[in-house]
C-alpha cells in the first residue's frame, strides 16, 4: 500500500462516515455519545486500510463481496501531447510537494501554537481562585483552557462570571477535551485538502461546547442567567482551537442547544447503525487493497502523426475487486481453473512493479499509429499453479496490431507467485485491459 493510497482510503471512509453521521446523528442531545461516536470514527478512518484489519474483515459475513458493489477507483488519466511529453513526469511530483507544503505549514502552526502556549505559561503566575488554579491573563485577554490548565483574568469580571468561566473551563479540562481538539488539528493537517475534514473538526469543536455548556447546567447555574453571562461576555474557549482569542461557535447555535428538548433514549440505537457502516467500509479497504484478479487498466497513448519519440505509456491505476472463493465454469489443460481464490498471485514486486513493467514494455505500434488504429484491447490469462502466465488470448480486440502487441507484453511476463485456495497453489484466471489512445 503506497502512503497515497492509504491516505485517500483515510478520507474517503471519513467522509463516508461523517455523511452518515450528519443524517442520523447530528440533531440530538446525547452529546458524550456523539463525542464517542465523532472520535470513533477517526480511528475507523485512520485504521480500516491497515493490513492488521483484514483478519477482522475476512470474518464477516460475504466481506468478499463488499469490493464488487463498491465499484472500482481510478485515478485520473494522463493525455500525453507532443509539448508536454517532457513535463508529465512532474506532475506526481509536483502534487506531492503541493500536498508536503500544506503539511508542513499546517503542523507549523500547530508547533507554533503550543510554543506560544508554553511562553505563555511561564509570562502568567498560577494563583488560586475559587478552589481551583488558575494562571492569570493580562487585562483583556479572553479566558480559555488548554489540558489542564485555565487561564483567566479574574480582576476583568464579576464574581459571578468568574465562577460562570471557572464552571464551563473546568468542565473542559475534566473531560479532556484538549485531546479530541489536538487530534482534530493534525487530521486537518495531513488531510487539508479535504473540506470534509474541515466539518468533521468543526463538529468535534461544536459538540465539545456543548458538552462543556452542559456540565455548567448541571452545576446548578440557572439556563437563562448562563446565556445572558454568554451574551455579554462573549465567552471564549481555547478547547476548541489550541490557542485561538476567538468565540469558537455563534453563541445563537449553543443557546439553541442549550433550549433544546433533550432527545428521547431511545435515539441511542441509531449509533448501533455506525457500526455496520464502518465494518462495510473496512471490508471495502481491506478488499480492494489486497486482493482480487482483475488487473488495473493500462492506458498506453501515441500519436495520430506516428511520431514513436514522443511516444509515452501511462499507467491509469484502479483499485482490484474483491475476492470470494468461486471457481471458474470449465476446464483447462491445466486443470481446474479459478476466477478468484483466498490468495491472489502476485507479480514479483507487487502491482507497483506490475505497473511499471506494463508501463515500460508496451509500445503503441507505429503502423497503427499512422491508420490512426486505437481502442481496448482485453487479454485474458491464467497463472499457472507454477506461477508460469499461460493461456493467452485476446477476449476482446480492437486491430491485429494492438491485439499482438498487448498479448507480445503479457506472453514475456516474469514467473508470478502462483495464487492459493485451501493452502494449495491454483490455477487463476486475470483479465487485463489495455487501453490503446491517440493524442
Amino acid at each position: 500500500m503506497t502512503m497515497m493510497s492509504y491516505l485517500i482510503q483515510v478520507n474517503v471512509v471519513l467522509s463516508m462516515l461523517y455523511l452518515v453521521y450528519v443524517v442520523l446523528l447530528g440533531r440530538d442531545t446525547f452529546f458524550g455519545w456523539r463525542r464517542g461516536m465523532l472520535l470513533g470514527m477517526l480511528g475507523v478512518a485512520v485504521c480500516a486500510p491497515l493490513p492488521f484489519v483484514e483478519p477482522l474483515v475476512e470474518s464477516l459475513p460475504a466481506s468478499g463481496q463488499v469490493g464488487a458493489w463498491t465499484g472500482q477507483i481510478a485515478l485520473p488519466e494522463v493525455v500525453v501531447t507532443e509539448h508536454e511529453a517532457g513535463a508529465v513526469g512532474m506532475w506526481p511530483g509536483a502534487l506531492y510537494l503541493i500536498y508536503m507544503a500544506g503539511v508542513i505549514v499546517l503542523m507549523g502552526r500547530i508547533v507554533g501554537q503550543v510554543a506560544a502556549l508554553a511562553r505563555l505559561r511561564r509570562r502568567c503566575p498560577a494563583i488560586c481562585v475559587e478552589g481551583q488554579r488558575v494562571h492569570v491573563l493580562e487585562e483583556g485577554e479572553a479566558p480559555f483552557s488548554f489540558f489542564g490548565q485555565i487561564y483567566l483574568c479574574p480582576t476583568g469580571h464579576t464574581a459571578e462570571e468568574v465562577k460562570t468561566i471557572l464552571a464551563h473551563e473546568s468542565a473542559h479540562v475534566r473531560q479532556g477535551h484538549s485531546v479530541d481538539v489536538v487530534l482534530t488539528q493534525v487530521a486537518c493537517a495531513l488531510c487539508w485538502f479535504n473540506p470534509v475534514v474541515w466539518m468533521y473538526a468543526r463538529e468535534v469543536r461544536r459538540n465539545l461546547e456543548y458538552l462543556a455548556d452542559d456540565a455548567v447546567i448541571r452545576r446548578g447555574v440557572g439556563r437563562k442567567a448562563y446565556q445572558l453571562q454568554l451574551l455579554e461576555m462573549t465567552l471564549t474557549s481555547a478547547a476548541a482551537n489550541l490557542y485561538n482569542h476567538f468565540n469558537v461557535l455563534p453563541l445563537k447555535t449553543r443557546i439553541r442547544m442549550m433550549n433544546k428538548k433533550r432527545t428521547n433514549g431511545m435515539g441511542r440505537v441509531k449509533y448501533l447503525l455506525m457500526i455496520p457502516a464502518a465494518a462495510l467500509l473496512a471490508a471495502a479497504c481491506q478488499n480492494k487493497e489486497s486482493k482480487g484478479n482483475e488487473m488495473d487498466e493500462v492506458v498506453v497513448v501515441g500519436y495520430a502523426g506516428g511520431d514513436s519519440a514522443a511516444q509515452k505509456d501511462v499507467v491509469a491505476v484502479e483499485n482490484p475487486v474483491g475476492t470470494s472463493t468461486e471457481k471458474a465454469a470449465g476446464e483447462t489443460p491445466l486443470g481446474e481453473v479459478y476466477d478468484m481464490v483466498e490468495q491472489a498471485p502476485t507479480f514479483p514486486g507487487g502491482n507497483q512493479e506490475l505497473m511499471s513493467y506494463l508501463a515500460k514494455n508496451i509500445k503503441y505500434p507505429k503502423e497503427a499509429q499512422a491508420a490512426k488504429k486505437e481502442g481496448r484491447v482485453i487479454v485474458q490469462f491464467v497463472v499457472a499453479s507454477t506461477g508460469q502466465v499461460t493461456n493467452v488470448k485476446v477476449m476482446r480486440g480492437v486491430d491485429p496490431l494492438l491485439d499482438a502487441e498487448a498479448i507480445r507484453v503479457v506472453e514475456g511476463m516474469p514467473r508470478w507467485t502462483p495464487g492459493r485456495q485451501d493452502g494449495e497453489a491454483v490455477n487463476v484466471r486475470f483479465t487485463l485491459p489495455v487501453t490503446f489512445r491517440l493524442s
